[in-house]
């Protein structure tokens, strides 16, 4: 199992490499220097990190609340809110593969190490660590997903309906389109304080903030931004460059410069 977890690090690795070689090679095409659109940017990087926390990257969903992850082909299964088990998983195997309508095909590794925080034998959190490479196709572009989660995750009421989220993202995305071009983005993130209400429909992010550094390439346009993303709820996102605000739709990717 070992071994397996050493393989989607190095994919991990991989992708980062992948997207460190086509910048160095972006980085000598005078186009480049074209300003970034940081009004587009914005939509990115906050869809990413909202992509990452609901699970869409295939990692650890937070909206799930405190209940072990749904791995694939793992020896654990969703528990219900009156039958926790207190303690340690490890599953350094992962490797499962997705079809989705026989057009979105995908096979993903990694591994998981998760442990909740019990009092009195009933689960009041948990902390946990993962991390998932995927590699996939679909219609008009393949792409390779890297996406590594450190969570610590605490119910603040009874029922734990009302979690906060505290940890780091980092994610690796690439597409490849051919004719169309790559696209290949970074973006690492320091989680702080986000509070999240798991009674809503959907759920919503509603406080905390998160940190962020994030590097890209979009055609032949390299990127490399930082500032603070922070949860207004109403499902909207304030990404501050520390020179510009922008908002963004977390359910649309709308940006907008006033809410």
């Amino acid at each position: 199992m070992k071994t397996k977890l050493r393989t989607s690090i190095l994919l991990l690795c991989g992708v980062a490499l992948i997207f460190n070689a086509c910048k160095k090679s972006a980085d000598t095409n005078p186009n480049t220097t074209a300003a970034t659109n940081k009004q587009t940017a914005s939509s990115q990087i906050a869809l990413n990190l909202y992509n990452s926390l609901t699970g869409q990257f295939g990692g650890i969903n937070v909206y799930n609340g405190v209940n072990t992850p749904v791995v694939p082909n793992a020896a654990v299964k969703v528990v219900n809110s009156t039958n926790y088990t207190c303690g340690f998983y490890v599953n350094n195997g992962i490797s499962y593969s997705t079809n989705i309508g026989d057009t979105i095909k995908s096979t993903s590794t990694g591994g998981l190490s998760f442990y909740y925080v019990c009092n009195n034998g009933s689960a009041i959190g948990y902390n946990a660590q993962d991390t998932l490479t995927t590699v996939g196709t679909a219609p008009g572009y393949s792409f390779i997903d890297g996406l590594s989660q450190n969570y610590v995750v605490t119910g603040l009421n009874s029922n734990n309906s009302l979690v906060t989220v505290d940890g780091l993202i980092q994610a690796t995305i690439a597409l490849d389109r051919g004719k169309g071009g790559k696209s290949l983005t970074y973006n690492s993130f320091k989680l702080s304080g986000l509070q999240v209400h798991l009674d809503q429909t959907p759920p919503d992010i509603t406080s905390g903030t998160a940190v962020f550094v994030a590097t890209g390439l979009s055609g032949t346009t390299a990127y490399s931004l930082y500032g603070t993303l922070t949860f207004l709820g109403n499902h909207i996102a304030k990404i501050d460059y520390y020179d510009s605000i922008y908002y963004v739709n977390l359910l649309t990717g709308k940006v907008t410069t006033t809410i």
